[in-house]
């Protein structure tokens, strides 16, 4: 038995792209920690063999298991590099105590871990932490409260903030990934499943849950049972419910944070929060490292990352290893195949370029020096020749009946009183789609625009061919001019790199959801201004491709389509269509802000 855990071992270690190292260890496992209600966790402690001096701890808290393979993940390599590891179940999984609510309980039940670990003879006092996705956020959860403070953190693909970063973006309902992820902890410890590797049937449940109103209750279809996750996520998602407050530690007192060390990736869902909280920890003087790769979530290029920076990150704080090598910041430029090294992160040295959403379909640079960026002037949108998505079909529900396709077009293309006007309709009842982008699972990252947008709910605003290429590294935002017939829309915009054979792949999108409630009210002639932040990215649109912009009042089913009233999402099951006014030109210009390197 020994003889095949050495072998796994190695092999781990060339997967992970680690030295192969084999420092012997023992493990001890179902070790009991008593939380302050009296709920007991339970957890593996992995212990180089023959040491009986007090060691500096790596605390890892998942909900996944402290067993099988996220145990020769995530534990296991650190063993064999000499650390004491300790991994523990958060409550009420895999043996430990207590009812799992996801995000609700992470901050007392790691302080408590913490505070037991530093009492043990084992611990010299010394605690780090480390782990991504889920046990990122224990990290998040316990970092900037733990008193003494933690040696260091790796919280890798997380976010300090869950509310308005991934739960609810910008206001609107993630519904793709709340319920992907609540299929796979609502069934990871039934009998059967391999370890808890995703199971493909699950993807055609969850897809089938999506299309059901009311959305309530679709974690029964998905998973097989009620998951708790799923209902609080439908039960608290109206404004001012401060049901998650508990989750979200971004305002934090980010100077009692520890050293940070962070990966994540351009398609990685915790994108633009992880960017963010590395923002916010450099500014408040924390010598934090990001590495961002071209990843999806959980992508083996991402773990094999997160494994190699974590041994560097854990030898230097915890043994007196060299530091980190190279700049603090690296990320890879897409479609170039090149790595880039700054110092902070947004970077220096980048020009904000607004490109204009033009009346008829162009796409113009507004440059003060245009000479400097010929490339972006108007140009005529490119025609498609592909064919049109077919509605999807509900099953279960009320929705107003779907007006016919001649009426929405010629709408669509009436002239308005002002000449300077783009409009669509959004129909709940015929939800925009999207494909690609930033998932929990794959499919994500890019994908074939081309079928989306020949729909008549999605307005298209392409630029000229690229004379060279143009890297755009850093923050993209737009703001878009709009006048909607009710006040619950969401305005969606997405970025796409269109090639030479005119196929269109989405490159960063945001949405923002506009609510009476929360959003500020438009001017006299019912005209907002709407500020969406897109992804951030580090990407190469080259030479001979062009720019493109779309604009649309949803993304489904990545987001809860918006019903167009007040009721919550999770049970609402009659909606309204929204007339969608996009403004061009003059004081309400509609662009795009991109930082072009």
């Amino acid at each position: 038995m020994a003889r095949f855990t050495r072998v796994a071992g190695l092999i781990a270690d060339v997967a992970l792209g680690l030295p192969t190292k084999a420092v012997p260890y023992e493990v001890r496992r179902n070790v009991a920690v008593p939380m302050l209600d009296g709920v007991t966790l339970m957890a593996d402690h992995y212990r180089p063999t023959g040491h009986d001096d007090p060691l500096p701890v790596v605390l890892v808290r998942l909900p996944y298991g402290k067993a099988g393979a996220f145990a020769h993940m995530f534990a296991a390599p650190l063993a064999r590099r000499g650390f004491q590891v300790f991994i523990q179940a958060t409550r009420g999984t895999f043996g430990s105590g207590g009812q799992f609510r996801p995000f609700t309980s992470e901050r007392d039940d790691g302080l408590a871990t913490i505070d037991w670990l530093r009492k043990q003879s084992w611990c010299d006092g010394r605690v780090a932490m480390a782990g991504g996705s889920y046990f990122g956020h224990t990290q998040w959860a316990v970092a900037p409260y733990a008193d003494p403070p933690l040696t260091c953190v790796s919280p890798h693909i997380t976010s300090a903030n869950m509310t308005n970063r991934l739960f609810y973006e910008h206001g609107v309902p993630q519904i793709h990934t709340a319920l992907s992820w609540s299929a796979q902890i609502g069934r990871q410890e039934q009998p059967g499943l391999l370890g808890g590797l995703p199971d493909p049937r699950v993807k055609t449940r969850v897809r089938r849950g999506l299309g059901r109103l009311p959305l309530q209750a679709v974690d029964v279809e998905a998973a097989g049972a009620p998951v708790p996750f799923w209902r609080d996520f439908v039960a608290h998602a109206e404004p001012g419910d401060d049901f998650w407050s508990q989750a979200d530690h971004d305002g934090a007192d980010l100077t009692r944070m520890p050293p940070v060390s962070t990966v994540t990736g351009w398609w990685d869902l915790f994108l633009a929060g992880n960017l963010a909280d590395y923002t916010a920890l450099r500014a408040a003087g924390n010598p934090a490292r990001l590495v961002v790769g071209p990843w999806l979530h959980g992508e083996p290029g991402e773990l094999r990352m997160v494994a190699q920076t974590d041994a560097v990150w854990l030898e230097h704080h915890l043994n007196g290893g060299p530091a980190p090598s190279g700049a603090p910041v690296r990320v890879h430029l897409q479609q170039a195949n090149r790595w880039l090294d700054f110092e902070n992160w947004p970077p220096e040295g980048v020009r904000e370029t607004m490109l204009n959403l033009g009346f008829g379909g162009g796409l113009t640079s507004s440059l003060e020096e245009p000479e400097k960026l010929d490339r972006l002037e108007k140009l005529e949108p490119q025609t498609q020749e592909t064919g049109k998505l077919e509605p999807q079909t509900q099953e279960t529900g009320k929705l107003e009946p779907e007006k016919p396709e001649t009426e929405k077009r010629k709408r669509l293309q009436a002239p308005g009183k002002d000449a300077e006007v783009s409009r669509f309709t959004y129909d709940p009842a015929r939800p925009t789609p999207t494909v690609g982008g930033p998932l929990l699972q794959p499919p994500g990252k890019q994908a074939d625009n081309r079928r989306v947008e020949e729909r008549d709910d999605v307005l298209v605003f392409t630029g000229p061919v690229l004379d060279g290429d143009l890297d755009v590294v850093g923050p993209v935002s737009a703001t878009i001019h709009v006048r909607t017939s009710i006040p619950y829309a969401d305005v969606f915009v997405r970025l796409c790199d269109v090639d030479p054979k005119g196929v269109s792949r989405n490159v960063v999108d945001g949405i923002q959801r506009l609510d009476p409630r929360t959003a500020a009210a438009p001017g006299p002639d019912g005209i907002r201004a709407v500020h969406v932040e897109l992804f951030p990215t580090a990407y190469r649109f080259k030479r001979g491709h062009r720019l493109r912009v779309q604009v649309a009042g949803g993304a489904f089913p990545r987001y809860a389509r918006n019903m167009g009233t007040a009721e919550p999402f999770g049970s609402a099951v009659e909606g309204r269509s929204c007339d969608f006014e996009i403004f061009h030109g003059g004081d309400h210009a509609s662009l795009l802000v991109v930082p072009v390197l």
